[in-house]
């Protein structure tokens, strides 16, 4: 209805700080199970001549998860270099082909915190949301860190049920 400028950019961010270094591999599995236990993270919009539609799709082949090695960067440049790789990713969402996430692991070395950004799109994500998410990611990568599988969390009402309540 607001006829936004550029409403693939209307997003929401996080930027986390680990204390220890993030293992990218274990983080690729904990993307894949965020993106296949929440609908909303596959949502998908298009605007035909009659007004917006909304579409649930799987999980596909590309994972929006990316690790940029920064190792090499001087503490100096360090900011700049993730100021830069986080504004690109912020202008990267696509709302017709998706994804509405991007996940982008900072590795600064074994003596630097690692960072994991989070890019999502306000059309799938809301404060309640992020307390869900965050939540799951940890719990998620604590497993597959104690060598552990992720398992099953109780799914919740999928949009699609939600929406048909609504109607």
């Amino acid at each position: 209805e607001r006829e936004l400028l550029d409403p693939h950019h209307f997003n929401q961010t996080v930027m986390l700080e680990s204390r220890k270094p993030l293992d990218s591999r274990l983080l690729e599995q904990v993307v894949e199970h965020l993106l296949s236990h929440h609908d909303a993270l596959r949502m998908r919009f298009v605007q035909p001549p009659d007004g917006w539609q909304q579409n649930n799709s799987w999980p596909g082949d590309e994972l929006p998860f990316t690790r940029i090695d920064l190792s090499g960067v001087s503490d100096d440049a360090l900011r700049w270099a993730i100021e830069t790789e986080a504004a690109s990713r912020q202008g990267s969402l696509t709302l017709s082909d998706g994804p509405l996430l991007q996940i982008v692991h900072f590795d600064a070395g074994p003596d630097r915190p690692s960072r994991l950004l989070i890019v999502i799109h306000h059309l799938v994500v809301d404060g309640v949301s992020w307390r869900i998410l965050l939540e799951d990611l940890r719990l998620a990568y604590e497993r597959l860190e104690q060598g552990k599988l992720i398992g099953p969390a109780p799914k919740t009402t999928s949009d699609k049920q939600w929406a048909e309540r609504l109607f």
